[in-house]
């Protein structure tokens, strides 16, 4: 079109309102009826395709019909100079895309705009239109906080000028004259759903994931599968697992459950109807809904499952009238909710069993009061076995079985195996193995002590198999000798045979390798050949393999994966696809105790899946607080994060923070004059220290196994300078620099070793500082005139001697006590010290306590040396977030401490729901989709 029309049809033109790449928009008035309208300029592909142009305009007259408050109105298409022109009504007001430009929408507004979105689409999908491109460039929200819907049944895109998702996602088109058929990829990138990104054909349920994606963008201000390029955002929507821990805190928890439902990457387990998720919206926590809503049944996910009633009903018909082989089972879906108050107790270690015939569940199950210590966040739970029949509504405990853990269902399902945990940090990994009747009684012990048992199998042929740090090892099932399968290597490149299942037939069993190193893509499945006693490498980068109906299933990177198995060859016959299921995961390794990539999930022989939707080991919120002296508290504003040892610089201006937990680890700078916080650098942290200069930091990285610090400047993207630990040590932490930047203090050593105190300056070198290789050295910390050093002895003792110069070894604390720290005009040294107390009200007469008490001992300097006079108490350190080795708090120049202390309980057990859930998701003939999903 050479220029602006000045008339179409009954529409005068009154100004161009935008242009794109697939048109021009102008504000036009209706003559006849005094309104405004916009007037769109069709793609001139589709008003040159007959074919094309005649469904447009079919799909025009659906739309014109529906005449909703949320669906921006077709008023006709018009045709100009051999041109077509869509005439839409014109709706004052932002694009929602122009609203997250500022930011993320508050919880309350962005359910509400939600809704009204969610009740549009709807009435457009009852009319049989599809919208294909929902994204926030799509939607106006008028000044009256009402939303409107635009562009229903286009499949167009155009480019937005705003700055949020919709403009950094590149805008994909189709080819002329095929737009929408099967093969071409259609959507702006961020926003498409997986069977968009492949090419596939869509319905319904694509609507529903951008919906999701929407969502998630209106409640974080970020789009979940943003990219740098088309790429970028292809690959995120593919494979990267939804972040629901970014969500703010208070999303109510059935928000969440909608958000994971939209997201499902298989849109055979998506939401399949946006009027059901715009009616879960509506509910509360209660049950209540916010608003009057249509009385609409729900689907099966969305119901509050903890009896399970209609899916207890619906197995029952199944199980008492066999199906006809020709007729498919239904795949059927639904929540378990675990019993009240209590959440999967894994503990790092497989929780989750399912019966051969699919009809009966076992897990662990506690609470996160069940294993706690006085001040100590819950890291694991003790729980008991319980039993879930799924035609019975509640879950029972197996009465006899006592802490146990790893259950596995003998192949009639009368029995279950598992591990009776030991006592103590190590018991987490040790026990005994016992069986016991599914209706509890006296169980039968099969085994000694076992050390490091990882995942329990019991064969068809009688015996129970079980991983452990030595190999693979079966015992006959009513006891006997242990027969030994596999031999971890004994050069140190293995750490544990882990996670057997035996494949029908009884010729092999699959089992995950764990591999030396703490990085958790050191995980392998492998294959054992019973026959020949020999093992061969399946995949990389995985782990717990079960097989089911020619599949094998298994997790990598918390997600449920699966690929083609021939029995007969036991090999391969495909690719791996992922499946689109997070999976509660746990991916720490190192010490013999944990094992690599322990996944929550069990399948039966018959293709059913039982899963704990989640996460790896969440980031445990915690405050960082300014402390005075008086013990007085000011907590500093930040999003919720594992700091853990935070930092100020030398004027009081910045904070210096890493998030402790791996995988997320990243360091921050916190600005205190403007309470902004910038990310620095990911995927290092752990522990963060100012320095060597004024604008540099130091940081703690873990590359390819190997224990390394750097340091860079903020704001500068070169690559840092990375510095490899003294000679002859593995273990590498560094404690800080000297004020005058010359110095690097550290501490290092072997692995399960005593440590040693060093420093480093690009003149010497390394530099033992201690040299006591039957003593520990730990929390190191200058003075700030570099010549003295406080630190902790094997003993838990503070003492104090010269730096880099010879002389005495002087102690300062009379109780075990850690983490000195010199007030910045040396004149003072703090430390947490242990104090017995009396026992507070309600204790027996006379009886003490153990406390944790921030002490102050006076520090005085002459000619010979250094004093150091009598400590005294300031305040108590309750809730003070105190790690091994280095320091874990700081000072201000203000003589205010910088702390780091835990979360309160409520925030702690909403952070461990994710990793610890509080349901199981099961879906009933699952394996019947996987020939379609893996071909």
């Amino acid at each position: 079109m050479s220029g602006t029309p000045r008339q179409i049809g009954p529409y005068t033109i009154d100004r161009e309102l935008g242009r794109g790449g697939m048109g021009v928009v102008y504000l036009g008035h209706d003559i006849r009826l005094d309104r405004k309208v916009a007037v769109k300029a069709l793609p001139e592909h589709l008003a040159q395709d007959p074919e094309r142009l005649a469904r447009f305009e079919r799909e025009a007259k659906t739309l014109a019909s529906l005449n909703h408050p949320n669906v921006a109105g077709i008023h006709g298409v018009e045709e100009h100079d051999g041109a077509r022109y869509l005439v839409l009504e014109y709706v004052e007001g932002e694009t929602l895309a122009a609203h997250l430009d500022r930011g993320p929408m508050p919880i309350d507004e962005a359910l509400e705009i939600a809704v009204q979105i969610a009740a549009g689409v709807e009435a457009a999908h009852e009319a049989g239109v599809i919208h294909r491109d929902l994204k926030p460039g799509n939607v106006i929200v008028t000044p009256d906080g009402r939303a409107k819907v635009l562009d229903f049944g286009l499949a167009r895109m155009e480019e937005s000028a705003s700055a949020s998702g919709s403009s950094m996602s590149p805008t994909l088109t189709s080819p002329a004259g095929s737009p929408t058929v099967p093969g071409v990829i259609l959507g702006t990138a961020a926003y498409m759903s997986p069977e968009q990104a492949r090419g596939r054909k869509v319905d319904k349920r694509s609507d529903i994931w951008s919906f999701g994606v929407m969502l998630y963008e209106m409640l974080t201000g970020a789009s979940p599968f943003i990219g740098e390029t088309i790429t970028d955002s292809l690959g995120a929507i593919l494979h990267k697992n939804l972040e629901l821990d970014r969500l703010p805190p208070a999303t109510p928890a059935n928000v969440r459950r909608v958000l994971a439902r939209c997201l499902e990457r298989d849109k055979a387990l998506r939401c399949r109807d946006i009027g059901d998720v715009r009616i879960e919206l509506l509910r509360g926590d209660d049950g209540q809904f916010r608003e009057s809503a249509p009385d609409r049944s729900l689907p099966l996910w969305a119901l509050p499952v903890a009896g399970l009633v209609m899916i207890a009903v619906a197995a029952a018909v199944w199980f008492a009238k066999p199906v006809p082989a020709s007729a498919p089972l239904p795949v059927m879906q639904a929540d378990i909710a675990l019993p009240e108050g209590l959440q999967l107790a894994h503990s790092f270690m497989p929780g989750i069993a399912m019966s051969a015939d699919g009809r009966t569940l076992a897990f662990a199950a506690g609470s996160t009061d069940d294993d706690r210590s006085a001040g100590q966040a819950p890291t694991e739970f003790r729980g008991a076995l319980y039993i879930r029949r799924l035609d019975e509504p509640d879950a029972v405990p197996v009465a006899g079985a006592d802490n146990a853990w790893q259950p596995a269902f003998s192949p009639d399902g009368s029995r279950i195996a598992y591990v009776k945990r030991g006592g103590g940090f190590a018991g987490r990994f040790n026990g005994l193995i016992e069986t016991i009747a599914v209706t509890g009684g006296r169980p039968t012990p099969l085994t000694t002590d076992v050390r490091g048992v990882a995942g329990i199998d019991w064969t068809d042929d009688g015996r129970i198999l079980f991983g452990s740090n030595q190999g693979l090892r079966s015992i006959p099932e009513g006891g006997g000798p242990v027969t030994e399968l596999t031999a971890v290597r004994d050069d140190g490149a293995e750490k544990h045979h882990a996670f057997p299942d035996a494949l029908p037939g009884g010729r092999g069993v699959l089992y995950t390798v764990v591999l030396a190193g703490r990085q958790p893509t050191r995980v392998a499945i492998r294959v054992l050949d019973l026959a020949s006693g020999q093992s061969r490498d399946l995949l990389s980068n995985a782990s717990n393999a079960r097989y089911t109906r020619g599949h094998l299933v298994f997790a990598r990177d918390h997600t449920i994966h699966a690929v083609p198995f021939d029995l007969e060859t036991m090999a391969l016959r495909g690719e791996p696809r992922p499946l689109g299921m997070s999976v509660v995961q746990s991916i720490e390794a190192g010490n013999d105790g944990f094992v690599t990539s322990a996944a929550q999930f069990a399948v039966s022989d018959a293709g059913d899946l039982a899963y704990a939707q989640g996460t790896i080991w969440p980031e445990l919120p915690h405050s960082v607080e300014w402390v005075t002296r008086d013990g007085d508290a000011e907590v500093i504003e930040l999003d919720p994060g594992s700091f853990a040892a935070p930092r100020v610089d030398a004027a009081g201006r910045r904070l210096l923070l890493s998030n402790f937990y791996q995988p997320r680890r990243m360091i921050w700078v916190h600005d205190l004059t403007r309470g902004v916080t910038s990310r620095v650098r990911r995927d290092v942290g752990s522990w963060v220290a100012w320095g060597p200069g004024p604008d540099e930091y130091t940081f703690h990285a873990l590359i390819d196994g190997v224990e390394r610090v750097g340091w860079a400047t903020i704001g500068d993207t070169a690559e840092p300078f990375m510095l490899d630990g003294p000679p002859g040590t593995v273990t590498l932490s560094a404690a800080g620099w000297s004020p005058d930047g010359r110095h690097l203090l550290c501490v290092a050593g072997e692995k399960d070793q005593p440590h040693d105190l060093f420093a480093w300056s690009e003149g010497d070198g390394w530099v033992n500082l201690t040299n006591t290789p039957d003593d520990w050295e730990l929390w190191p910390c200058l003075s700030p005139d570099d010549r003295w050093i406080a630190y902790v002895t094997g003993g838990r003792q503070i003492v104090v001697r010269p730096f880099l110069r010879p002389g005495p070894v002087i102690q300062v604390s009379t109780t075990r006590s850690q983490d000195p720290l010199w007030s910045p005009d040396g004149r003072e040294l703090y430390y947490i010290a242990e104090v017995e107390a009396p026992t507070g009200r309600g204790g027996p007469t006379g009886s003490t306590e153990t406390q944790e008490w921030v002490v102050a001992a006076p520090v005085t300097y002459d000619e010979t040396g250094i004093d150091i006079g009598r400590p005294e108490r300031l305040f108590r350190a309750d809730g003070y977030r105190s790690l091994i080795p280095l320091r874990s708090w700081d000072m201000g120049p203000d003589g205010r401490f910088l702390m780091a202390r835990e979360a309160s309980e409520e925030s702690l057990r909403a952070a461990l729901t994710e990793f610890f859930p509080e349901r199981i998701r099961l879906i009933q003939n699952w394996a019947s989709t996987l020939e379609e999903r893996t071909p």
